[in-house]
């Protein structure tokens, strides 16, 4: 096989991994996602990430992989400096709560607990924008006895969450529909936002 034609197959496959993994955060429906990829992707996800506007910070990087936090920064700055999260962040440990501190902060945190040398963060929770009923009640229970359970579990406001994730869900399909008619992934990125 050719290097262009091999070229062309990683990047469709790039493409509609980074879709199906981050499309809520490309239609401004939720503050960031994780985007898991090959290591050998890194530098065309990060182009990718550019080219849609967001942003990214590498929050891990495994012998295979590497995972991206991919995120709006207006969007995930104010998530994380409202009063509540900015209350739950400073319980946490975090005094800074400007983005670079607080992902730094939680990258560390997290390369600690792949390694197994140290707890889970739970505040990634907030960095993902999941609400803080939800980040909270996932700690009191340890991760048990949840209402519901979708892009992460669920222990209130169960209605008005589902029907978010069918937002979600709704966005990812349609995304994935309009690439696989040739839709370029700049052009559907600034066509699909919806905040």
């Amino acid at each position: 096989m050719s290097k262009d034609l091999y070229d062309v197959i990683n990047f469709n496959v790039l493409s509609h991994t980074f879709i199906y993994q981050c499309a809520p955060v490309l239609a401004g429906l939720k503050v960031s996602n994780l985007l898991i990829v090959k290591k050998s992707y890194a530098i065309q996800a990060q182009n990718m990430i550019n080219e849609c506007g967001l942003a990214a910070f590498v929050l891990y990087i495994s012998e295979q992989k590497i995972t991206f936090l991919v995120y709006n920064s207006e969007k995930l700055s104010a998530y994380i400096n409202s009063s509540e999260c900015a209350e739950f962040m400073k319980l946490n440990g975090h005094s800074d709560l400007s983005i670079k501190a607080v992902l730094y902060e939680i990258s560390i945190r997290y390369r600690l607990h792949m390694r197994m040398l140290g707890n889970f963060p739970h505040e990634l929770g907030i960095i993902l924008g999941y609400p803080i009923e939800d980040v909270v009640g996932y700690i009191e229970h340890e991760g048990n006895d949840y209402l519901y359970n979708g892009y992460w579990k669920v222990y209130s406001n169960v209605e008005e969450t589902k029907d978010r994730f069918k937002k979600f869900d709704e966005a990812t399909e349609y995304m994935l529909r309009m690439m696989l008619n040739g839709e370029d992934l700049s052009t559907l990125a600034k066509k699909v936002k919806v905040a």
